[in-house]
């Protein structure tokens, strides 16, 4: 890509390259369409119960055998469906992962949960101090 930009335009394309880990779901099994296991970002902002969690998988087009393991999963990962996070916990998890491992990332919505209590009190502590 790099000799065809050059060839073309005379510039290099980009100088940075960002390489991070795969996004697996809690279990470490790779995050994919066809397996059922993709978490929809404002599913954690907002939380979602598990029932509607059951229906999105009904709206896509996962084959009948792949939505039954997957509902089997999302029961096993999520019984109680999953809490609201907001944007700055989910953030938050997605920094220390990056920072922490350099690996594939578990993303794991119970590790957000208690970053979103720590972020809570990292807002009250900042609200507090504040002249």
């Amino acid at each position: 890509m790099i000799m065809f930009s050059l060839k073309l335009t005379g510039k290099v394309p980009f100088t940075d390259v960002y390489c991070h880990g795969l996004i697996r779901d809690s279990d470490g099994r790779k995050m994919s369409k066809s397996l059922g296991n993709v978490i929809d970002p404002i599913d954690v902002l907002d939380g979602i119960s598990l029932d509607a969690l059951h229906q999105k998988l009904l709206q896509g087009n996962l084959a009948q055998s792949e939505v039954k393991n997957a509902e089997k999963h999302q029961k096993r990962a999520f019984p109680q469906g999953i809490p609201e996070v907001g944007a700055d916990a989910l953030r938050f998890s997605l920094i220390n992962y990056a920072q922490s491992s350099g690996d594939d990332i578990n993303f794991d919505t119970k590790t957000m949960y208690s970053f979103r209590k720590f972020c809570n009190k990292t807002y009250l502590f900042l609200v507090r101090a504040a002249p």
